[in-house]
């Protein structure tokens, strides 16, 4: 039987996770793609930036706020809640990544557990915010929606969910190998990305209520070079 963390409210009375140590929840059998992203940690450290280049919606009002879990789903080194250091003692960080290798870098106030999205270890309806930034399109289509049903069941009824994915019109979208879903694609460090469309992402989250669903164009500059980026942010409330 899949083990699953008693996480409620508040998050350290009753799971009391340490802030330095990486938990191991549940059994998965080892991916192909949990070892390409730990080899890339591995030989480049972190990978990312400060900040995502679509910043995550913003906390609620530290006086306001009491006893609230957030989930950096797919956390990697945790660029996500990298800036919400110093935010107000109620609100609990979770970072979780297949890779521990990845969630030894990320940082010391986040909770670290490391797990698989399509079998995460906590009870249902625990989570007040999920965020899920670049998670789906590396999830290969026949798992896709079992993750997205893990938010679901995990989030507590009005939780949000907040997703980013690359657009189909991104400059990357076609480099690399094809895969057998259709604008996927697998790149020589073998990791797999895929390109959405909006209606593929809120036919994803068709159980939930879409708060927005809006696309990201821009161009990027390297070296004189400009290279176009697109992706897709949405938010569903459970």
């Amino acid at each position: 039987m899949k083990k699953r963390i008693a996480i409620a409210c508040p998050l350290r009375s009753l799971s009391k996770l340490r802030l330095s140590q990486i938990y191991f929840f549940g059994v998965f059998l080892p991916h192909p793609l949990s070892h390409a992203w730990s080899v890339e940690y591995e030989k480049k450290g972190r990978l990312w930036g400060n900040a995502p280049s679509i910043p995550p919606p913003g906390l609620p009002d530290p006086s306001s706020a009491s006893d609230l879990i957030y989930l950096d789903l797919g956390a990697g080194d945790g660029k996500c809640f990298r800036g919400f250091l110093g935010i107000h003692s109620c609100i609990t960080l979770l970072a979780v990544d297949f890779s521990s290798t990845a969630l030894r870098l990320c940082p010391q106030h986040m909770q670290r557990v490391c797990a698989d999205a399509i079998s995460l270890p906590f009870r249902d309806q625990v989570i007040d915010r999920i965020y899920a930034h670049h998670v789906l399109g590396h999830i290969p289509v026949e798992r896709r929606s079992e993750a997205v049903a893990e938010m679901v069941r995990i989030a507590k009824p009005g939780a949000m969910i907040w997703i980013v994915v690359f657009e189909r019109s991104d400059f990357r979208a076609g480099i690399g190998s094809h895969c057998a879903e259709e604008y996927s694609y697998l790149r020589g460090n073998g990791i797999m990305t895929h390109y959405f469309t909006e209606k593929e992402l809120l036919e994803l989250f068709s159980c939930c209520t879409p708060i927005y669903s809006k696309m990201h164009r821009w161009n990027m500059q390297v070296r004189g070079v400009s290279y176009s980026r697109s992706m897709i942010e949405g938010l569903f409330q459970c």
